[in-house]
């Protein structure tokens, strides 16, 4: 049995702004359904469905009116209003908040970060591009006001490579530390660590940038790099400022 149909589905306003795999912040404006590859079996019949993001662009134009020359700047990151993700479907994209609330809580963007992560691995993970799009689209982070931020760092595995990573209590940070070699401990380089750290810092300092940051951990084998982290870490921040 073979079966082609679709369905357009509107959706109630307020829409709800989507991240696509690529990055892409988009205003989700319906579903398009797809039914096909129909089959029977002794049970009944069956169907494969699909449903495909219908979108508009996050933001028509964002005005800038702090430029220097009085001049106002506009932008639109995502493509023309009614548009189809045909190569997307809706349960590879993350909800971000609907379109009249643009607010993003800190534990959901870590959950964003990690489905990132996961979906893409470490080389195609930027966090400050993606808290730059954010921004571009008028979405406020909501991250925590007070300056002094405790972050609490443990290892995981994600695709073969094992990450040094914060926990979902404060602000998200991760780093790759390398593949295990036959069944060895991955080695920790301090120095790129921290550097990484650096980079994914300032990151969050376009948020706040009075945030001071101190690390933790559970795990006795991180000690040593945490403790070289809260000793370099912010005052490398405020070098590289001067």
């Amino acid at each position: 049995m073979k079966i082609i149909n679709s369905h357009y589905i509107p959706l109630p306003e307020p829409h709800w702004l989507i991240v696509e795999p690529n990055g892409l912040i988009y205003e989700q404006i319906g579903t398009l359904t797809v039914v096909s590859n129909g089959y029977k079996t002794k049970d009944g019949c069956f169907v494969d469905t699909h449903g495909y993001p219908v979108v508009a662009n996050a933001t028509a134009d964002i005005y800038d009116e702090s430029n220097a020359d009085g001049l106002a700047m506009s932008c639109a990151l995502a493509p023309a209003d009614g548009r189809v993700l045909g190569d997307t479907e809706v349960e590879d994209c993350f909800r971000l908040c609907p379109s009249n609330h643009r607010v993003v809580p800190y534990l959901k963007f870590n959950l964003l970060a990690m489905k990132y992560l996961t979906y893409h691995g470490y080389d195609n993970f930027d966090l400050s591009q993606m808290i730059d799009a954010m921004h571009g689209c008028n979405i406020r982070l909501d991250f925590p006001k007070e300056d002094q931020q405790e972050i609490q760092l443990t290892i995981s595995g994600n695709s073969g490579v094992v990450y040094l990573e914060s926990d979902l209590g404060g602000l998200y940070f991760a780093v790759p530390l390398g593949k295990p070699v036959n069944g060895n401990k991955v080695e920790i380089d301090s120095e790129k660590v921290l550097l990484e750290v650096v980079n994914q810092a300032r990151a969050y300092q376009n948020i706040n940038s009075n945030y001071l940051f101190h690390f933790t951990t559970a795990n006795p084998s991180l000690k040593e790099m945490v403790d070289e982290l809260n000793a370099d870490l912010n005052d490398y921040l405020e070098r590289k400022e001067r």
